[in-house]
C-alpha cells in the first residue's frame, strides 16, 4: 500500500502514526499529519542522496528496501484535531527511545518522562528571580543531549552541560551579541550560567536558516550560585512553548 484514498484521509483527519522496521519489529520513527503524509518518507528516500541532508530515518529505510522489503505503517490515533495530534505525537517519541526522529515532540523537553524525585525537584525549588538591568538567554537543552556529549567527547558533567547548550541555535545575532548570561535549562531547572564572549556562525547545508553557538565561560562563582539549581519561572514553561530559546531583560 503507498498511499489512502482521499474518501479515507478525510475520515482520518489529523493523525500520529509509527515507521516500523521489518527485520525486527521495531520502532523506528513517529510523525504526525494529514492525507498521505504518512507514505512521504519512502517517497523522500526514493530521490538522489544529498549528503548534506541525509537523515538516519532516510537511511533506515533505504536499507529495508534494499532487501526486498518496505516500512509497516502503523496509524496509532486518528480523527484528531492538530493540538490533540501534537500531543499525542510527543507522548510517542518519549515512548519508543532510540528513534531516528531528528526533533522530540512539542513539550517533551519539560513535560516529557522523569521520574517523582526530579519532577519534586522540579516544581518544589524557588523560582530564578532574575536581576534588574541584566540581558540574559535562557536555552533549553537535554539531559540526553549532555549525555551524549559525554559520551563522545569524554568529558566531566559540568562541560557536557556547556558543550550541549552552546551550539547550535537559531538566534537573533544582535539579540545574543547583548546578552550578559547564558543560563543552561534542563528539565525546567539552572543546570549552568555561562558569560558568552564569542557568538560565531554555525556552517549549514545550502537553504538551511543560519544558527549560532557562542564560546564562553563559567559565571563567576556569586552569579553561578545565585541562579543555579532554581527552576525558571512558570511562565516560561507554558505548554505550546517549543522554542528552545527564550530571552529575559530585552
Amino acid at each position: 500500500m503507498t498511499e489512502f484514498t482521499e474518501a479515507v484521509y478525510n475520515q482520518l483527519k489529523n493523525y500520529v502514526y509509527r515507521l516500523i522496521d521489518p527485520r525486527d519489529g521495531s520502532t523506528f520513527y513517529v510523525g504526525r499529519g494529514r492525507a498521505n503524509r504518512v507514505f512521504e518518507h519512502v517517497r523522500e528516500s526514493l530521490q538522489p542522496v544529498d549528503h548534506e541532508r541525509e537523515n538516519e530515518r532516510l537511511e533506515t529505510i533505504r536499507k529495508i528496501k534494499g532487501l526486498g522489503l518496505k516500512p509497516i505503517y502503523v496509524i496509532h490515533r486518528h480523527g484528531m484535531s492538530e493540538r490533540e495530534a501534537k500531543l499525542a505525537e510527543a507522548v510517542l517519541i518519549d515512548a519508543y527511545p532510540g528513534l531516528t526522529n531528528i526533533v522530540a515532540g512539542e513539550g517533551s523537553n519539560d513535560y516529557g518522562p522523569a521520574n517523582a524525585e526530579e519532577l519534586a525537584l522540579r516544581y518544589g525549588t524557588p523560582e530564578i528571580q532574575f536581576d534588574q538591568g541584566l540581558k540574559i538567554m535562557i536555552i533549553k537543552t537535554t539531559w540526553s543531549k549532555v549525555e551524549a556529549r559525554e559520551r563522545r567527547d569524554g568529558i566531566a558533567k559540568h562541560d557536557s552541560v556547556y558543550e550541549a547548550v552552546r551550539s547550535k541555535w537559531r538566534v537573533s545575532k544582535s539579540e545574543a551579541d547583548q546578552a550578559d548570561y547564558v543560563l543552561a535549562i534542563i528539565d525546567g531547572i539552572c543546570r549552568g550560567v555561562y558569560v558568552p564572549q564569542e557568538w560565531k556562525e554555525v556552517p549549514m547545508p545550502k537553504g538551511k536558516p543560519p544558527r549560532w553557538e557562542f564560546d564562553g565561560r563559567k559565571a563567576d562563582q556569586s552569579t553561578w550560585d545565585r541562579y543555579m539549581g532554581k527552576r525558571i519561572p512558570g511562565r516560561m514553561r507554558k505548554k505550546g512553548m517549543a522554542n528552545p530559546v527564550l530571552y529575559e531583560g530585552y
